[in-house]
């Protein structure tokens, strides 16, 4: 129902909304209206007010949205601060409440469940590294660069290097891409072994 009439009439009759980074940053806000912000990500982003290069309409955009959240919400302390800074928004309205959606983590056995995904392979590994890396770059902000040869995007990456770095400490890369990095990198071959 995302971005759809169906959903903004809902929206607009809400007493209180709940997003996630820029959801809904078009709507509408009614004066009785409550907009949480539960911001998704942690650390600093080379986008936003971090970015130099910052388009003046992606400025007033941001500006505009950040005047319709009553709250937001932040992993850490030092997080709140960066985030106050990269949205140019009102600390005092950045609550630190932790990662709850991480909980899972600490009870889980995240090898098992890595094994349904990719076979029973995966558990002979000593170690698994997951990289789940942040929003980087799309069509709205050029901050880095979309396209690489490789799935870290850097431009000294040494895949002989790594590889020997993973089988040293007998460990697999699970790479988790960036949902707007999944349509980029589709169809792209890249250099894979069993590691």
């Amino acid at each position: 129902m995302y971005d759809t009439a169906e959903s903004y009439k809902i929206l607009s009759e809400a007493d209180i909304i709940i997003a996630n980074s820029y959801t809904f940053l078009n709507i509408p806000k009614r004066d009785d209206q409550l907009l949480v912000n539960l911001w998704h990500g942690s650390g600093v982003k080379a986008h936003d007010y971090y970015d130099h290069d910052l388009n003046p309409r992606h400025a007033i955009k941001l500006k505009n949205y950040f005047a319709k959240v009553d709250l937001m919400c932040a992993h850490s302390l030092d997080d709140r601060f960066k985030l106050a800074a990269m949205l140019n928004y009102d600390l005092r309205k950045i609550y630190v409440t932790g990662q709850p959606r991480l909980d899972c983590v600490a009870v889980s056995d995240g090898k098992k469940k890595l094994a349904k995904l990719f076979g029973d392979s995966i558990l002979k590994y000593k170690r698994i590294i997951f990289f789940a890396p942040s929003y980087r770059a799309n069509m709205s902000c050029h901050a880095g660069k979309i396209f690489s040869d490789n799935i870290f995007r850097v431009d000294d990456y040494d895949y002989a290097e790594f590889n020997s770095y993973l089988e040293k400490y007998d460990a697999v890369l699970v790479y988790k891409l960036h949902p707007i990095e999944q349509t980029a990198f589709s169809g792209r071959n890249f250099a894979m072994n069993d590691r």
